[in-house]
């Protein structure tokens, strides 16, 4: 479906920028912003994303750190039709430990400033 829009630009230099993650506060915000990143665009309004918990577009549902499971030894269930995606655990200390230094994060976070 198209807006209508056209639009220019490199897209690396015009939409990437890269930043080297050195803290734990960092680490978590990041996380945030990658795995809830839908609730920011307002994704999960959509009639049919109605009963998502997590973006199932996305590696959420293998993400283990949700405050939402952290008395569960489990992750998000899936529907017999999902195929998870293909992930890697972390292999630094501020992606697999320190981020949560912060707080666990909920699955309804929105991130980012808000608007």
């Amino acid at each position: 479906m198209s807006s209508g829009k056209s639009r220019r630009g490199v897209v690396f230099p015009d939409r990437y920028h890269a930043r080297i993650l050195t803290s734990p506060k960092q680490c978590r915000n990041a996380i945030s912003y990658v795995l809830d990143n839908w609730r920011r665009h307002k994704e999960d309004r959509a009639s049919f994303a109605s009963s998502w918990v997590v973006d199932p577009f996305s590696s959420a549902v293998n993400f283990g750190g949700w405050a939402e499971l952290e008395d569960s030894p489990f992750l998000f269930p899936v529907r017999k039709t999902y195929e998870r995606l293909h992930t890697v655990r972390p292999q630094t200390w501020l992606l697999e430990i320190g981020w949560a230094k912060h707080g666990s994060i909920g699955a309804t976070e929105v991130p980012g400033r808000p608007e």
